[in-house]
C-alpha cells in the first residue's frame, strides 16, 4: 500500500484530512494553529476560495497569507485548494486564474499538496500539474460534483484522472443520504481494487457544507 511521507507525517489509507474554511486571515491562522496540535489530523486542506482576500494575488496579501498559514501549521502537511463555484466553491474563476493562485503556493514552496481541478480545460490543468512537479510539489487531481452519481461514475472518473500524473486523486460529492455515501465508498473501492497503489481522497459533503475527507 502506497504512502506519502512529508516531514514527520504520512498520507496513507485511513489518514484524516481536516479542512480550514474560515474567511478572515486571523481566523484561518487560529484554526491552523489548533489543527497543528491535533494528533488525529494527518494533513490540513486550506480552502483558499473561502479566504476573503484570495484575489489579491498581484499584491502582497495572498503571498503573505500563504506564508502565515504554512508557519502556523508547523510541520503538518498542507493541501492547498481553490475550489471553483460550479462545484461548491465560494467563487467562480478561470483555469488561468486558478493556475496563478496555485503557482503562489508552488513557487513559494509553502504548499505540500497542490489541488488541480480536473475539468474541461485539461491542457491548462496538465500544465499546472507539470509546473507543480517542476517545483517539487505533489499534486491532487480533483473532481467534485453536486449532482447525482453512482458507483460506476466514481470508478470511471477516477480511472480517467490517472492520465493527470498526479500523486493523489480526489472524488468529491454532495452526499444527501447514506445511499450516496455508500455509492462513493463503493466506487472508490472498485477503483482501488484495480489500482491499489494509487491514493484516493473520498470527500463526502453534506448539504450543510461540512465535508469529511478520508484517504483510501
Amino acid at each position: 500500500m502506497k504512502s506519502i511521507e512529508i516531514r514527520n507525517h504520512s498520507l496513507r489509507a485511513g489518514s484524516r484530512i481536516a479542512v480550514i474554511r474560515e474567511h478572515r486571515l486571523e481566523d484561518v491562522i487560529a484554526k491552523a494553529e489548533e489543527l497543528a496540535k491535533d494528533a488525529s489530523v494527518d494533513a490540513v486542506e486550506w480552502r483558499v476560495d473561502e479566504y476573503e482576500d484570495v484575489f489579491e494575488i498581484r499584491f502582497v496579501k495572498m503571498p503573505e497569507a500563504i506564508a502565515a498559514v504554512r508557519k502556523a501549521l508547523g510541520d503538518k502537511i498542507l493541501m492547498y485548494t481553490f475550489r471553483d463555484k460550479r462545484i461548491g466553491g465560494a467563487h467562480p474563476t478561470t483555469c488561468m486564474y486558478h493556475s496563478r493562485l496555485n503557482n503562489l503556493a508552488i513557487d513559494s514552496g509553502a504548499g505540500d499538496l497542490i489541488t488541480v481541478e480536473w475539468y474541461d480545460e485539461l491542457d491548462a490543468a496538465q500544465s499546472n500539474v507539470e509546473h507543480a512537479h517542476a517545483g517539487n510539489k505533489l499534486v491532487v487531481a480533483s473532481w467534485c460534483t453536486e449532482e447525482g452519481f453512482c458507483e460506476g461514475c466514481v470508478e470511471k472518473k477516477l480511472t480517467s484522472m490517472l492520465e493527470s500524473g498526479a500523486e493523489v486523486l480526489e472524488y468529491g460529492a454532495l452526499c444527501r443520504d447514506d445511499e450516496a455515501k455508500a455509492a462513493l465508498k463503493a466506487g472508490v473501492e472498485a477503483f482501488k481494487a484495480k489500482h491499489p497503489d494509487v491514493l484516493v481522497i473520498a470527500s463526502a459533503k453534506c448539504e450543510c457544507g461540512k465535508e469529511e475527507k478520508l484517504v483510501c
